[in-house]
């Protein structure tokens, strides 16, 4: 068996096709003729020993064949253990492992030997143990991971689906724990190398959903990666759900949206249709620019927010770092809840006077 060996089939569709025994390579012809030599021993040796015994015994008065028939009785008591021994069952959808002792005993070979589904000769020495059966089913797993970009933290949440490859099961039951948090490091690293390389800001992030996923498709399940054949394991999926701000930024959008709402308001009580048609009123002569902010100052009051002064057209958003209100502001803009035309134009007649 090459355990170093990841040969995947895929159907049409890119899904690996169910896995069989026959992929394994195992001396089964060396296995039916143990099992065949060790049965006829048992059969026949209990015969003849209890057929000379009885007829040494007795003197010769019972005859050899009466022996051979008294022998005969000890079949069943031999033979169903020793085939239950030999015989090997493994359900559908799962493999099993078992230990060569034999080999372990004298150091010779690989000690672990793998079966597929079905029913199968195996040596008599083999030992079993439940470490052994591993499910050959997909696993789904989920995974978050947070990633920082030059312009603040994005956090994925995602999911990912592999199975063992029966070509490695030893492999796999043994590295088994460790398999999804490690391929959620490859995932963030990954992601990281993609966000990097591409100079990609928040905005362009969350806009690229589609274009991740392609890119993970084609790394961790197109290709056979270096982490299947570290782990042994068929990846069958892996897909990014959401993609979100982190915390602070979430919070800095709902600030930003608040006092968007706010503003816009303050310009309907004001008879513009938005606030960007207020301030380009008080630029243009046409609307007090105090009447303005007082309008505003109550559109505040009216949401239950401090009452807050509005100096230079700007509203202070206490406690959000620049770094964060830019990221915030990005990411707003990226899902259609941005400051748009009337937030733009407000920051832009801030400065004047």
């Amino acid at each position: 068996m090459n355990e170093n060996q990841n040969s995947r089939t895929e159907e049409d569709d890119g899904r690996p096709v169910t896995q069989y025994d026959s992929q394994l390579n195992r001396n089964n012809g060396g296995r039916f003729f143990v099992t065949a030599a060790s049965a006829a021993v048992l059969a026949i040796v209990p015969v003849l020993i209890t057929g000379e015994f009885v007829n040494t015994v007795s003197n010769g008065f019972i005859p050899l064949a009466w022996g051979w028939v008294l022998g005969a009785a000890s079949w069943p008591f031999l033979l169903p253990p020793f085939m239950k021994r030999s015989l090997l069952k493994v359900e559908a959808g799962n493999g099993f492992i078992t230990i060569d002792n034999l080999r372990t005993l004298f150091q010779k070979g690989k000690a672990y030997v793998s079966y597929g589904p079905g029913t199968h000769l195996i040596y008599w020495w083999e030992g079993r143990s439940t470490f052994g059966n591993v499910p050959l089913s997909e696993i789904a797993e989920g995974f978050e991971t947070t990633i920082q970009t030059k312009s603040g933290e994005i956090v994925f949440k995602g999911s990912l689906r592999y199975r063992a490859n029966i070509q490695g099961l030893p492999t796999y039951a043994l590295g088994a724990a460790a398999v999804a948090g490690d391929i959620t490091d490859l995932i963030k690293k990954f992601l990281l190398t993609l966000i990097e390389e591409r100079n990609m800001d928040v905005k362009e992030i969350l806009l690229s959903g589609e274009r991740i996923n392609e890119e993970l498709k084609k790394k961790f399940q197109k290709d056979v990666t270096r982490f299947e054949k570290r782990f042994q394991v068929i990846v069958g999926d892996v897909t990014v759900s959401e993609i979100l701000p982190a915390e602070p930024v979430r919070k800095a959008m709902g600030s930003i949206a608040e006092q968007e709402a706010i503003s816009q308001s303050a310009a309907i009580a004001c008879g513009f249709d938005s606030i960007a048609d207020a301030w380009k009123a008080v630029a243009e002569g046409r609307f007090s620019k105090s009447d303005l902010n007082r309008a505003i100052e109550r559109a505040y009051a009216a949401s239950g927010n401090s009452k807050m002064t509005t100096n230079r057209h700007e509203i202070d958003v206490k406690g959000i770092d620049p770094e964060t209100a830019k990221a915030a502001a990005a990411a707003l803009a990226a899902v259609g809840k941005g400051m748009g035309s009337g937030g733009n134009n407000q920051n832009k007649k801030g400065g004047s006077k």
